[in-house]
């Protein structure tokens, strides 16, 4: 973790908890880089040979390419991003020896760890794994963990405490009160319940930054009075990979408000392999193309550190036909935008819809990001 908050001098004056707690944040590995030594160019260069040549071993010794099949863990704590999962793993250890002389008062029972997330705008109680009931709170002999894993959802910007609660009970401690002139004897000796509280502060900076602009298209004259006048729009919107991470865009979906429909303009829309303008010789062969692969789909984007892409939607009215691109058919459960504000708000604005964004990074971490509501204010 970044840092531990100090304790105050009240608390420095108590005894020492023979419970200890320590975290460690729980990140993804990286390919380790290497770099080859250069080869033999002239016999006044000492000959090296191709495996002494590599940092790390590999299968093919001639291989110069700068990653190597080696994983290597961060070096150090590393960024926390928006939309990314905060895992950690939670120890609570018995510190006192495990030898005979403190073997019948060294063990501590009813050991119980509780985690709550103080993110820039609330308190969010955290779940522990695996999960424990209160009545099985585990039992811990000196040198003995008990451990737990802690998995957060990050989807606020700034800063982050994680706050963790340790109570247990100690076995066979002496009543501090009683003074060393008072006979120690079996029967004076007590269990106590014992707790403190860590916290652990963090910074979740933004993953992508993402900015939106929505012009409002012409609409289509009614040629009948049954026919809906619903403007259309268009949102483009630049995506921004603010992380010093490589990452693959696997999704970027316009939720668009009930009464109305979203037609994505991306690489994620099928093209047909035959085109529209060739000659009839040419269409003919492009017919039969399109019967073996009637579309093909242009492979996810993938956005370096401070890269922009940038996307489009045609906006409608729900039910209407759109005369861009043919929308393709939904796969799997559809995603719904959350509560729907007022269609228009006091200030003229209507709600739109929210933008949702799906990536992976080069480890296949993943990550997903919803903004707020998208509005438009005809001017």
């Amino acid at each position: 973790m970044p840092h531990e908050r100090q304790v105050s001098t009240l608390e420095a004056r108590k005894d020492p908890h023979p419970v200890s707690l320590k975290v460690l944040r729980l990140s993804p590995p990286s390919l380790a880089t290497q770099y080859a030594l250069p080869r033999r160019t002239s016999a006044e260069i000492p000959a090296i040979l191709d495996a002494a040549a590599l940092s790390y071993p590999s299968a093919d010794p001639t291989d110069n390419f700068i990653l190597s099949p080696v994983l290597t863990l961060p070096p150090a704590f590393g960024s926390a991003y928006v939309g990314e999962i905060f895992a950690c793993t939670v120890c609570a250890n018995n510190e006192r020896r495990p030898d005979a002389a403190v073997a019948s008062t060294g063990s501590v029972h009813g050991v119980r760890i509780v985690a709550e997330m103080q993110t820039p705008t609330m308190t969010v109680p955290v779940e522990l794994g695996p999960p424990t009931s209160p009545s099985e709170a585990p039992a811990l002999s000196p040198g003995q963990t008990l451990q737990k894993l802690v998995r957060f959802d990050l989807k606020e910007q700034g800063n982050h405490v994680l706050a963790i609660t340790v109570t247990y009970t100690e076995a066979g401690s002496e009543d501090p009160s009683e003074t060393s002139l008072t006979a120690r004897s079996p029967s004076r000796e007590r269990e106590r319940v014992r707790t403190f509280r860590k916290l652990y502060q963090f910074l979740a900076e933004p993953s992508l930054a993402v900015r939106t602009k929505t012009v409002e298209l012409n609409s289509k004259p009614r040629t009948d009075a049954t026919q809906d006048s619903t403007p259309r729009y268009l949102l483009e919107a630049q995506l921004e990979n603010m992380s010093q991470d490589l990452m693959t865009l696997e999704t970027v979906d316009f939720m668009a408000r009930s009464s109305l429909q979203a037609t994505s303009l991306n690489w994620d829309v099928p093209w047909s392999s035959s085109s529209s303008s060739s000659s009839s010789s040419s269409a003919s062969s492009g017919e039969k193309d399109t019967k073996k692969n009637p579309s093909k789909k242009i492979p996810p984007p993938t956005l370096s550190p401070r890269e922009i892409l940038q996307v489009a939607f045609v906006i409608g009215p729900a039910g209407s036909d759109s005369d861009t691109v043919e929308e393709e058919p939904t796969v799997g459960p559809k995603r719904s935008p959350s509560r729907s504000p007022p269609p228009t708000t006091r200030d003229g604005r209507m709600a739109l819809g929210q933008l949702r964004l799906e990536w992976r990074t080069a480890m296949g971490e993943r990550g997903v990001l919803s903004t707020g509501w998208l509005t438009f204010r005809k001017r």
